[in-house]
């Protein structure tokens, strides 16, 4: 009889222990930013907050936005002054650009060779050409 009510209270314990955190859980928003980038909103959230205080979740947004910032000023085709930019006006003409730029260039090509062309890092002249195009048709 001792064994089983024994049982019952360590039970009944867990039990009320388990319940009771539930409750003591509180849920927390998750923290998130825009900003704009390569033309278009980009979101960033960090939803993890039971392990992060809403400082460091600020934090490390800020430094994924300071990555972007990073990346567009280097892989914009639309803003001057970026290397790919250079690269697009250049005229054939060789252009210095960061090593990160020639890097993402190589992946680029890389991933072209791999899908057999299904990807295609030049495929923004064709959308520009595209859009400079009249908008009147031919009957």
């Amino acid at each position: 009889m001792k064994k089983h009510r024994r049982a019952l209270i360590v039970i009944l314990t867990v039990f009320m222990f388990i319940t009771q955190q539930g409750c003591a859980a509180k849920t927390v928003e998750p923290v998130s930013r825009q900003n704009f980038f390569f033309d278009t909103v980009c979101s960033i959230a960090v939803y993890d907050m039971d392990k992060m205080s809403e400082e460091n979740a600020n934090k490390a947004i800020q430094n994924a936005f300071a990555l972007c910032s990073r990346y567009e000023s280097l892989l914009s085709r639309t803003k001057e002054g970026t290397d790919i930019y250079r690269i697009n006006n250049a005229g054939g003409e060789a252009v210095e650009c960061d090593p990160e730029t020639v890097e993402v260039i190589r992946k680029g090509l890389y991933y072209s060779e791999l899908s057999e062309g299904r990807f295609d890092i030049t495929i923004g002249g064709i959308f520009t050409l595209r859009s400079r195009r009249s908008p009147q048709r031919n009957p």
